[in-house]
């Protein structure tokens, strides 16, 4: 999961805006806070049978334990998904410019 876009302290937002002449349908993430390590339950999605723990914390804190414990980064992703990927009721095949997950590869240095 993408650190910034999937917390307790994220919105989504579907509006409709005036484009070019007629309506369309925009899809964003109101995001209101991320750098503050917390821990709660939520839910990710409507008709979730339970909720579910979240451990939000900022990329310097995790990315930092790594690095004390001697790794490197050597990789970062932030893929997308497209409309195909998305799920019924779930908009984040419509965010072509927000990214849903993370995606890095530590390593240990060669020695």
């Amino acid at each position: 999961m993408h650190l910034c876009f999937n917390s307790e302290d994220t919105t989504m937002v579907t509006e409709g805006v005036s484009r070019e002449g007629g309506l369309a349908t925009e899809y964003s993430i109101r995001v209101s806070e991320h750098i503050r390590p917390s821990t709660r339950k939520g839910e990710s999605m409507a008709d979730q049978p339970a909720v579910q723990y979240y451990f939000d914390r900022p990329f310097s804190l995790l990315f930092k334990t790594c690095f004390d414990a001697g790794f490197v980064l050597e990789s970062i992703k932030e893929p997308i998904f497209d409309e195909s990927q998305g799920r019924k009721g779930f908009i984040w095949g419509s965010l072509s410019e927000i990214p849903t997950v993370l995606v890095a590869r530590m390593r240990l240095p060669r020695r």
